[in-house]
């Protein structure tokens, strides 16, 4: 199954878990009703500060690497703007990604231009 762990930094673990899927429906303009890859993230800050998340990406890409379609209606939630040192930041992401399509997925997770891109890679169902 697809989940994993990865750091951005020594102080910013990254966690991708509560992998499934659904057929979801689109609620807002310019988003794609349809089978669908659910996950968290989740970014634990250990370090001494608030760390700024407002840059922070995530991308998926089905087993031949044509980006997902996000949905951001329920059941997604967003990632904070913030999140505070010893706290955990954490989101629901929805994207439409095809069912024959997922052996493979790639998910990539981005905070910022200095940091590395996270790709977590596997099988969702």
């Amino acid at each position: 199954m697809l989940e994993g762990r990865s750091r951005f930094s020594k102080t910013l673990a990254v966690a991708v878990s509560d992998v499934s899927s659904r057929t979801v429906k689109a609620k807002y303009p310019g988003e794609v009703s349809g089978a669908s890859v659910l996950f968290t993230v989740t970014i634990r800050n250990t370090s001494a500060r608030e760390v700024d998340l407002n840059a922070l990406v995530v991308n998926v890409l089905d087993d031949e690497e044509a980006p997902g379609n996000q949905i951001t209606s329920p059941p997604a939630s967003d990632m904070p703007h913030v999140v505070a040192p010893g706290r955990s930041a954490r989101a629901r992401y929805v994207f439409v990604v095809p069912k024959g399509s997922r052996d493979p997925v790639t998910i990539e997770i981005s905070l910022s231009a200095d940091e590395p891109v996270l790709v977590f890679r596997g099988p969702a169902g």
